[in-house]
């Protein structure tokens, strides 16, 4: 189960399953960390100086294969964002 929570400026995404990780921090600006048990696991940035979207991304005890999965279900979080903002954009009615 993935539940995505915004909170002004920040999000917090809860993951149970086979993982059990809570994700907090400033999507949009891709900088967020990953918690386990009140651990950080992971904290991933936005790479700067880079071509569209690079990250940086500092594993600790977690299996990198799930933290890049998180990384990539943001993205998609962020894209339809993004995709229903537009929608509702006066430009975007006929």
């Amino acid at each position: 189960m993935i539940k995505d929570e915004c909170k002004c400026m920040s999000h917090e995404l809860t993951i149970k399953g086979i993982i059990n990780w809570k994700v907090l921090g400033d999507f949009y600006e891709r900088d967020f960390q990953i918690f386990e048990n009140g651990q950080v696991v992971a904290i991933i940035t936005k790479a700067k100086y880079s071509w569209g979207d690079s990250f940086l991304i500092e594993v600790y005890n977690a299996q990198p294969e799930y933290v890049i999965a998180v990384v990539m279900v943001i993205q998609r979080i962020i894209e339809l964002s993004r995709n229903q903002l537009s929608q509702q954009s006066p430009l975007h009615q006929k």
